[in-house]
């Protein structure tokens, strides 16, 4: 039996027939993934609303690019009406709400905060740190609140 010996070039070439269809259809997924934007980093976050305890977030935040807003839901669960509620934000958008004189009856009630003015891009992920201020109706003390929202506008 006579051994031959395959040369280094010949090696190089049997791998690269066996798994090169392998690698190209790896880069060419990876390549198709970029071009429809679907490795961006806005595409992968979820959206979050977080508030700490007598402000509850009902849903993820919404925002509009083209009107420069964003809008999430919150729940009084403080135990006393609140009046006055005003919210601006630090971060990525920098907003400023509305502000909303009406008072607000305690438990299970639902607030919308509509921060305007917000520097938002299309299909960018924002993150910030919303401050709401507002005043416990019985006592006229000004309370504040800091919770954080996150998400992409559209």
């Amino acid at each position: 039996m006579k051994i031959t010996k395959i040369s280094k070039k010949s090696q190089w070439l049997d791998l690269l027939f066996a798994y090169g269809w392998a690698i190209m259809l790896i880069a060419l997924s990876l390549l198709s993934f970029l071009y429809f934007g679907l490795l961006r980093e806005g595409n992968i976050v979820d959206a979050a609303c977080e508030f700490p305890a007598g402000l509850s977030c009902i849903d993820a935040p919404k925002a509009n690019a083209t009107l420069s807003a964003i809008r999430f839901r919150l729940v009084n669960t403080l135990g006393f009406s609140i009046t006055e509620i005003n919210a601006t934000s630090k971060g990525d958008a920098n907003c400023k709400s509305l502000n909303t004189s009406s008072p607000v009856a305690a438990d299970t009630t639902v607030v919308v905060i509509t921060l305007l003015n917000c520097s938002i891009e299309e299909a960018i992920k924002f993150e910030d740190d919303v401050t709401i201020t507002f005043v416990n109706a019985e006592t006229k003390q000004r309370l504040q609140k800091i919770g954080r929202i996150i998400g992409r506008a559209e």
